[in-house]
């Protein structure tokens, strides 16, 4: 299924998380799929929110390495993190 978007995007639905894994992994069937509709079309990850209790204060959500960091004290998969901010401002 198709979805247009507000801001004139699409969202494509895919009928098998086995397509979804090929087209993400494969870098030759996501370049096909994406020419089937423009040569300018891109495919963006969906990005869920987390919350992540008892981060020390030192903690940099600006730095690559403390993504990692976080990752890797959690049993997250390196590089799923793509970014993180604080919940209320570290003054509180």
């Amino acid at each position: 299924t198709a979805n247009r978007l507000k801001n004139g995007g699409i969202v494509y639905e895919l009928d098998s998380s086995k397509a979804a894994q090929l087209i993400q992994g494969d870098e030759d069937a996501r370049l096909a799929f994406m020419n089937l509709y423009s040569v300018q079309a891109t495919i963006k990850p969906r990005l869920y929110p987390i919350i992540v209790e008892r981060v020390p204060i030192s903690f940099n959500p600006d730095s690559q390495g403390s993504l990692r960091e976080l990752e890797d004290s959690n049993t997250i998969e390196n590089g799923k993190v793509q970014r993180a901010r604080w919940i209320k401002p570290l003054a509180r």
